[in-house]
């Protein structure tokens, strides 16, 4: 759980600097780069959502098929 709690941390310092970015219009010498750039981090975002929502059904999946087991488990243990 550890990565969780640096990940949420970081998302902390991470928001105020990039509503940082957009405080005045980006110089015009930098203003395609400026705009790569951006587009690059939000298809990047969109990839780490993707990612964690596969890993957090996953994880769900995982837990579901670990109960039904332990179930099964007890169930044959009083049986016997």
């Amino acid at each position: 759980m550890g990565d969780w709690d640096n990940v949420r941390a970081l998302e902390g310092e991470r928001y105020p600097l990039m509503r940082n970015l957009f405080v005045a219009p980006a110089p015009e010498a930098i203003r395609e780069t400026f705009v790569g750039t951006i587009a690059f981090m939000l298809a990047t975002n969109q990839a780490i959502y993707r990612l964690v929502e596969e890993a957090k059904y996953s994880t769900a999946n995982d837990l579901r098929q670990f109960r039904q087991r332990k179930e099964a488990t007890q169930a044959y243990s009083i049986e016997s």
